[in-house]
């Protein structure tokens, strides 16, 4: 019952909606653009005062303002992995819930999440790494690892992780 909004998805926000009016702000995390790489460059460095004055960071506020406006606050759903996390957690506060996957983390942030907040990370992941504030709706997975520690930190911060996640 879900299909595409085209209307309110962009390149790197995508809205879905469900015939029973529900709706799925789904913001996209990091692809290997050089505009992407200099938006984490911005968080990393200045936390998110810097990155909200990215293109990346009004667009996709843009397409959150337009779906919720559409189909209310409380019948949306934001979620996101990596930048795409950090996006969710900033811009969907007044949703009904929100979830991330490895959410970008920046040690000139709080990184802690809302109560409608749902942040499921790896152990090994290195961009997730400064979430110090362990909320209640955290799920943490655990890495997979080798006699030196963490096999492979890359791998860890896909959200391949989640096929690795128990069913409840």
């Amino acid at each position: 019952g879900w299909s595409r909004d085209d209307d309110l998805s962009s390149a790197t926000s995508s809205v879905y909606k469900h015939e029973d009016g529900r709706a799925v702000v789904a913001h996209r995390g990091t692809e290997g653009t050089v505009s992407d790489w200099g938006n984490n460059m911005k968080y990393a460095t200045s936390g998110e005062t810097g990155y909200k004055q990215t293109k990346r960071f009004k667009d996709a506020k843009e397409t959150q303002k337009k779906a919720e406006e559409k189909y209310g606050q409380n019948k949306i759903s934001t979620i996101g992995h990596s930048q795409g996390g950090l996006l969710a957690e900033t811009l969907g506060k007044n949703g009904h819930e929100i979830i991330t996957v490895n959410k970008a983390t920046s040690p000139f942030s709080d990184n802690s999440a809302g109560k409608n907040q749902h942040d499921i990370r790896s152990d090994c992941d290195k961009v997730s790494m400064f979430k110090t504030k362990k909320g209640k709706n955290d799920t943490t997975i655990k890495g997979k690892k080798n006699l030196l520690g963490c096999k492979d930190s890359v791998k860890e911060h896909s959200y391949d992780i989640l096929k690795r996640k128990d069913d409840d």
